[in-house]
């Protein structure tokens, strides 16, 4: 029982900074979403949606880490950032659309499988706005995240915490 609780305390130390990141963003999209699309401010569904999104972003994340084929460009730093960010990408998109897919399917009285139906539903416009902004995030967090990772957590703090020389 220690030993599992030790492990779950670790890796929720390692999902911490996605799941903040990836929990502050979809907020700000999802507040923008609410007051340019139907000025009725975030509702508790949408606030819900994109917290469990950010959570299932931040899993994805740990899940990507772990694969081998995410260590496939760890030698040059700039390669490994665009690939990361591409697998990132991949996988954050997979999920989106599967939300979308279900979001349309679970509506009341929808018992069959239609494309139709699911072009009818989905603003695909909307759709690309979203992935526009995923990918502007997430790679931003993965060039966060690299840097901090080869500069040290130390360093970093003492550089943003430090007086500029005059």
């Amino acid at each position: 029982m220690k030993q599992a609780l030790t492990w779950l305390g670790h890796e929720f130390k390692k999902m911490l900074p996605a799941a903040v990141f990836f929990l502050v963003t979809f907020h700000m999209i999802a507040i923008t979403e609410a007051m340019v699309m139907d000025a009725n401010g975030l509702t508790v569904a949408k606030a819900s949606t994109a917290t469990v999104a950010a959570l299932l972003v931040a899993k994805a994340i740990l899940v990507v880490d772990s694969l081998s084929i995410a260590r496939h460009f760890d030698r040059i730093i700039w390669h490994n950032i665009i690939w990361r960010t591409g697998l990132f990408y991949l996988v954050t998109l997979l999920f989106h659309m599967l939300e979308k897919l279900a979001s349309v399917f679970l509506r009341p009285g929808t018992d069959t499988f239609a494309v139709e139906l699911a072009s009818e539903w989905v603003s695909w416009q909307h759709f690309a706005v979203v992935q526009m902004w995923l990918v502007v995030l997430i790679s931003l967090f993965t060039l966060l995240r690299e840097t901090i990772q080869l500069v040290g957590h130390d360093q970093i703090v003492r550089l943003i915490t430090q007086e500029r020389p005059t």
